[in-house]
């Protein structure tokens, strides 16, 4: 297994687009998936989700839910300066739709250099992770690189 130093691109830290992967990639909804890449990342997000609309429809609970969010982060190649400074920060507003339990659809409108990126998809941008003989939690997903 190569060092750090010597790690190949493909196991490189990436920040970018709106999905995060544990130890591989996080988002940053300003910027298309995987635009900064290198071998050290520091990455945050700030989201708050309000309900704004709820109703049942076939039997199903349904929420439609407005979300602003603040992702901040950046890629560096050595460690020993701060993670803080010349952090790439986009702003944004996110719509979620809610059909309980489980089932989100979502658009996201990420701001970043006067530009607006946009990533919708059906997914649950929390995973359930259910630990053994014990009922499911949800866990924001974590910050790493190689």
């Amino acid at each position: 297994m190569p060092s750090a130093g010597n790690a190949p691109f493909w196991a490189l830290s990436s920040l970018g687009g709106d999905r995060s992967v544990i130890d591989e990639r996080e988002p940053l909804r300003g910027y298309g998936a995987d635009r900064f890449i290198d071998r050290n990342m520091f990455a945050t997000g700030l989201e708050l989700r309000t309900s704004v609309v709820n109703l049942n429809a076939f039997g199903t609970h349904v929420s439609v839910e407005a979300a602003p969010f603040l992702d901040a982060g950046k890629v560096f190649a050595a460690l020993g300066g701060s993670p803080f400074s010349r952090l790439h920060a986009t702003p944004g507003f996110g719509v979620r739709g809610v059909a309980n339990p489980f089932i989100v659809g979502y658009v996201d409108f990420g701001l970043a250099r006067g530009r607006v990126a946009v990533f919708s998809g059906i997914d649950y941008p929390f995973r359930a992770a259910r630990p053994p003989g014990g009922c499911a939690a949800h866990l924001p997903t974590a910050t790493g690189g190689p």
